[in-house]
């Protein structure tokens, strides 16, 4: 199951999974790169449905909400006919960059396996391995890693069959975030936050690079500690930071983002992830309203 493939996909059903709500978002993509919204649907988890150490999903209650959203959505009985991408949470993987000679790819991905004996906390031969070139020249290439165990994935698997259908696509969460909110080639930090943790990568050339988490104490936002980690995070970068891309699907940003900027010198944005979202009516007003608790799943659906 891949999380870097190029193909591109004209009607797709991203569905998000995270401990605070479920969101599924139905995209038509359009001819000049624009998407239609053509349906959403969210529910309130109202418990912890992963936990949150090893990423581990209540299969039956996921696939129950799932069901529920489905339903109401009027998608259950089409389910079949839409391709699905499915979000994994970000704790739920193994980051890594690698430094390799500038080899075929064949013989790269063997070499990148070698490697990753030594760095997972995991056997290899347990984990879905994939990755992707962030930068190279005529002898080297920098790469980055991502493994995500096979339990996890067949806990993913699990739930769609339960559903009668069958994933198109599993993402780690960040990558539909970057997707959807449009970062580019500025040379940026996307924060992805709620009361519990943060998650801080860096995005060059569009592309994920590096990428931190940590927890919050006592499930309550700390504006220093999260300071502090975007401090630490970009004097270990090495590389100019020309924006920080601040996001929350169910917290103030706007708020957060006025305690921060007078902590950190860099430019801090709030993003939008309806830029190239086209609906109308009463659609139209629901996405402007929600569109941070839909981002990831906007995200996955512009796969």
């Amino acid at each position: 199951m891949w999380l870097f493939s190029k193909k591109k996909i004209n009607e797709t059903l991203g569905i998000d999974i995270n401990n605070d709500f479920i969101s599924i978002v139905k995209l038509r993509k359009n001819n000049d790169e624009h998407f239609e919204l053509i349906n959403y649907g969210i529910l309130n988890t109202d418990k912890e449905i992963i936990q949150t150490d090893r990423a581990i999903l209540e299969e039956r209650d996921v696939s129950f909400m799932i069901k529920e959203i489905l339903y109401k959505m009027n998608e259950l009985k089409k389910i079949n006919e839409t391709d699905v991408i499915m979000s994994i949470p970000h704790n739920a993987s193994f980051m890594f960059n690698l430094d390799m000679p500038n080899i075929p790819d064949q013989e790269l991905n063997e070499a990148i396996k070698f490697e990753a004996r030594s760095i997972l906390p995991i056997a290899p031969s347990e984990a879905e391995i994939n990755w992707q070139i962030i930068s190279k020249n005529d002898n080297e290439l920098k790469i980055l890693v991502i493994a995500v165990p096979k339990e996890i994935i067949a806990q993913y698997k699990n739930i769609s069959k339960k559903l009668g259908f069958s994933i198109k696509i599993l993402e780690i969460r960040t990558f539909s975030l970057i997707r959807a909110l449009g970062i580019g080639s500025k040379n940026t930090l996307l924060v992805d936050f709620n009361n519990k943790n943060f998650n801080i990568s860096f995005i060059k050339n569009g592309l994920m690079s590096m990428s931190n988490s940590d927890k919050f104490a006592h499930k309550v936002v700390d504006v220093d500690k999260l300071a502090i980690g975007i401090n630490n995070f970009i004097e270990s970068l090495q590389e100019k930071i020309e924006k920080i891309a601040l996001f929350s699907t169910n917290l103030d940003v706007n708020s957060i983002k006025s305690q921060l900027s007078k902590k950190i010198k860099i430019s801090i944005d709030t993003m939008d992830s309806c830029s190239k979202i086209d609906c109308k009516g009463k659609l139209k007003t629901d996405l402007q309203e929600k569109k941070y608790i839909l981002a990831p799943a906007i995200g996955l659906a512009m796969y």
